[in-house]
């Protein structure tokens, strides 16, 4: 797919605003959008599911009328969404905005979704096999997964390394593509990076403090609750039953859902179930920014602190000035 240029040599210009979660990325995308004549393309993997707003922060119906978004509501809970499908819809939305001449503006925290759209990476095709897919799940409820834990040691050392001895679902899948190409996570991965990475795009990153993160992400799943999580589980719950208890769930990854369930079942405590969320959220906000910081030409924005604020104007104050 080309992609729109202004000219034979330049092509046109893409903003990308990564970080971790509860870092602003989603207002200073919107404020950007509304200052640079943009629509915003989002990069969260959790976003694309219908009815799973609150616990997304996904962008609300006022905001998405001042500034059109993209890639939002594309899938049901339970379905599952590939990094390369995203890659893919991405692209599209990219070349859409770009025909319609306005900034595409990308907005998130999914690592892996950002990189392979960056990157330009191509999937091995043929790497899903139902089948196959089913007798792993059987044989890892078994064995307790320990015999998939070995034949992946011994078919590719360094992928088993590389997870932990519980991860069900990348180890099964990790043996599903090994056994079906015959290659090793590597190789395939080494293959799948032989793409044309997407032009014309300047990546922002947005990295506060531990400290002050930690307390945006306390107040952020403080709101999430005084906005009605609770219910929004529910109700999902009553329309997917399994979208958020099957193993092979894709939904299953989004944090502050699954957590909730032990209430919902009268097993915990909501304090309990909370506090989990917190924690589960902090520990994904380390491996995003573990993630980003892998990843070449990013521009650090790292906001300052105010004694009982923060200087969130300055993310977009430091893009438009550096744009």
């Amino acid at each position: 797919m080309k992609s729109a240029t202004t000219g034979d040599e330049h092509p046109a210009p893409i903003l990308a605003i990564v970080g971790p979660t509860a870092s602003g990325k989603s207002q200073a995308a919107l404020q950007l959008a509304m200052v640079l004549g943009g629509e915003i393309v989002s990069a969260d993997s959790m976003q694309l599911y219908r009815g799973m707003d609150i616990g997304t922060a996904k962008p609300t119906a006022g905001e998405r009328a001042r500034v059109p978004h993209h890639l939002l509501d594309l899938a049901d809970p339970g379905e599952p969404f590939s990094a390369a499908r995203y890659a893919c819809e991405a692209r599209q939305a990219i070349r859409d905005i770009q025909e319609r001449h306005r900034l595409p503006i990308l907005c998130g925290g999914t690592g892996l979704y950002l990189s392979t759209l960056l990157e330009g990476r191509l999937y091995v095709e043929g790497t899903r096999d139902p089948v196959l897919r089913a007798n792993l799940e059987s044989e890892w409820n078994e064995t307790d997964g320990e015999t998939l834990r070995q034949r992946l040691l011994e078919l590719d050392p360094d992928a088993a390394a590389r997870f932990h001895p519980n991860d069900r679902k990348r180890i099964i899948r990790t043996l599903e593509q090994v056994l079906l190409t015959g290659s090793t996570l590597g190789d395939i991965h080494a293959r799948s990076r032989t793409g044309r990475p997407l032009a014309g795009v300047r990546v922002f990153g947005i990295d506060w403090p531990r400290p002050l993160l930690v307390l945006r992400i306390r107040q952020r799943v403080d709101n999430m609750m005084q906005n009605g999580l609770v219910e929004e589980v529910r109700q999902l719950v009553g329309r997917s039953p399994d979208c958020l208890r099957g193993p092979s769930s894709t939904a299953r990854q989004a944090i502050g859902y699954k957590e909730l369930l032990p209430f919902l079942d009268g097993i915990e405590s909501l304090d309990a179930c909370v506090d989990r969320i917190r924690t589960a959220t902090c520990q994904y906000a380390k491996r995003q920014m573990t993630w980003f910081r892998s990843m070449p030409a990013i521009e650090w924005i790292r906001p300052k602190d105010a004694q009982h604020g923060f200087f969130e104007h300055e993310i977009v104050e430091t893009i438009l000035a550096r744009w």
